[in-house]
C-alpha cells in the first residue's frame, strides 16, 4: 500500500488504484464524512452543506492539493492517498485528546488513578467509531479539552484568552463549541476573586471575557456569513429565502429545522419515526449523564466542577429538548464528566469487591453494577452506532 511512488518503475503495480482499497476505505466515506468530503473538493454548493462546519473541508482540501502536486500520482491516486491521510489525521487528532484528557482529569477530580482510568474509558468511548473516521469528532475533541486544560490552569489573563484560540478552533468544528466560553468566563471570574487585589483587576476581568467571546464568536459567524452571503445577497433573484428577513438571519438553524427536525421537543413529537426511534433509544444514556452531573457535584467541590457541570448540563439539555437526541453520545463524548464518574465507581467498586473477598463475604449487587455499568453502556451503544452507520 505504502510504495514510494516516486521509486515506482514501469513494471511496478499502481497497489493503490487496486480497486480493492477504495472497496475496503468505502466505510469512512458514510454519513457526515461523505458531506465532509464533497465540500472539500466541491465547495458548498447546496444550503444543506452548510450544516457541515469549515475546519474538517478544508483540511481535507489542503492535504489533497498536497498530493495532486506531486507529478507522479494520478487523479485516482491522490484522492486514495487523500483519504487515508485523512483518516490517519483525525485518529492522530483523537490520540493526541487522551494527553489533554488526563492533564484536565488531574487538574479537576485530584487523582492520578480516576484520572488514568477515566482516560481509559475515554478511548474506548462508543463514538470512537467516528473519532477514527473523517468526521470533526476528533478535531473538536482535541481543541476543547486543549481550551478545558488552559483555562484551568491559567494564573493570569493572557494565559486564559489562549485557551479562547482553541475553542475558536472548536467552533469552525461544531456549533455547540459557544457553550465552551463558560470555562473561560469561569476561568476569569476565579480569578478575579481570588486575587488579593480584586478592585484593580475587576475591570481587566470583564474585558477578558468580552474578548473571549468575541474571538469565539467570530470563529463561529464566518461559518455563518458564508451562507448569509451565497443565499441572500448573491442568490442573482430578487427574492431571498424567508430565513433571510429574520432578525439575525442564520442559515445553519434554518437548515436544522429543515432536514433534522431541530426544535424544541421536535425529536420526541416530530412524524419521522427513524428520529424518534432513535431518540428513545437514548434515554438511557441520557439518565447515566444526569447521574453523572449529580454524582460530580456530591463528591467533589463545586468551585473545582462547577464550569463541568453547567456545560455539560447545558449541553445535554439542549440536545435533549432540542437538538436531534440520538446523537448524544457522539456529541458529548468529548466532555469528561460521565468518565470520570464511571472511573470512580469502579474504583470504589473493586475496592469494596475486594474487602469482601477477603472477609469470605458477599459481594453486594450495587458494586456489580458500579464495576460494569460502563462496559455494559460502551458494548450496548457502540454496537448500535456500528448497526446504524451503513456500509
Amino acid at each position: 500500500l505504502f510504495v514510494n511512488p516516486l521509486i515506482r518503475s514501469a513494471h511496478t503495480p499502481d497497489l493503490l488504484q487496486i480497486p480493492s482499497i477504495k472497496y475496503f476505505l468505502r466505510g469512512f466515506l458514510s454519513w457526515d464524512a461523505d458531506h465532509f468530503y464533497n465540500i472539500s473538493s466541491k465547495g458548498y454548493l447546496y444550503d444543506k452543506n452548510h450544516a457541515f462546519f469549515p475546519l474538517l473541508p478544508f483540511i481535507i482540501s489542503v492535504v489533497r492539493s498536497a498530493y495532486k502536486s506531486i507529478p507522479s500520482f494520478s487523479a485516482d491516486t491522490a484522492e486514495d492517498c487523500t483519504l487515508i491521510t485523512c483518516i490517519i489525521l483525525g485518529t492522530l487528532a483523537f490520540i493526541v485528546s487522551f494527553y489533554y484528557f488526563y492533564k484536565l482529569a488531574i487538574c479537576v477530580v485530584k487523582d492520578e488513578t480516576i484520572a488514568y482510568r477515566s482516560t481509559i474509558l475515554y478511548i474506548i468511548n462508543p463514538a470512537s467509531i467516528y473519532f477514527s473516521s473523517i468526521y470533526n469528532e476528533s478535531y473538536y475533541a482535541l481543541f476543547s479539552l486543549a481550551g478545558m486544560y488552559i483555562c484551568e490552569t491559567s494564573t493570569n489573563y493572557y494565559h486564559a484568552i489562549w485557551g479562547t484560540l482553541f475553542f475558536g478552533l472548536a467552533a469552525c468544528c461544531r456549533s455547540n463549541a459557544l457553550f465552551l466560553l463558560i470555562f473561560v468566563a469561569w476561568c476569569l471570574l476565579r480569578m478575579m476573586f481570588t486575587n488579593p487585589s480584586f478592585s484593580k483587576i475587576y475591570m481587566g476581568g470583564i474585558v477578558g471575557i468580552f474578548c473571549a467571546g468575541i474571538v469565539v464568536a467570530t470563529f463561529y459567524m464566518l461559518s455563518i456569513y458564508v451562507g448569509y452571503q451565497m443565499y441572500c445577497k448573491q442568490n442573482g433573484s430578487t427574492s431571498v429565502p424567508k430565513w433571510c428577513t429574520g432578525l439575525l438571519p442564520n442559515l445553519y438553524n434554518h437548515i436544522q429545522s429543515k432536514y433534522w427536525q431541530v426544535g424544541f421537543l421536535k425529536t420526541w413529537v416530530g412524524n419521522d419515526r427513524v428520529f424518534r426511534t432513535a431518540a428513545y433509544f437514548s434515554i438511557p444514556y441520557n439518565i447515566f449523564a444526569f447521574c453523572s452531573i449529580i454524582f460530580l457535584l456530591l463528591k467533589y467541590h463545586w468551585k473545582n466542577v462547577m464550569q463541568h457541570v453547567i456545560y455539560y448540563g447545558i449541553l445535554i439539555g439542549t440536545i435533549l429538548l432540542i437538538a436531534n437526541a440520538e446523537i448524544n453520545t457522539r456529541v458529548c463524548a468529548s466532555a469528561p464528566i460521565l468518565y470520570w464518574m464511571c472511573a470512580r465507581w469502579q474504583i470504589e467498586a473493586e475496592t469494596k469487591m475486594l474487602e469482601s473477598w477477603k472477609a469470605n463475604k458477599s459481594v453486594s449487587i450495587w458494586n456489580y453494577i458500579k464495576k460494569y455499568a460502563y462496559l455494559v453502556y460502551a458494548i450496548v451503544y457502540f454496537s448500535a452506532e456500528i448497526l446504524l452507520v451503513p456500509t
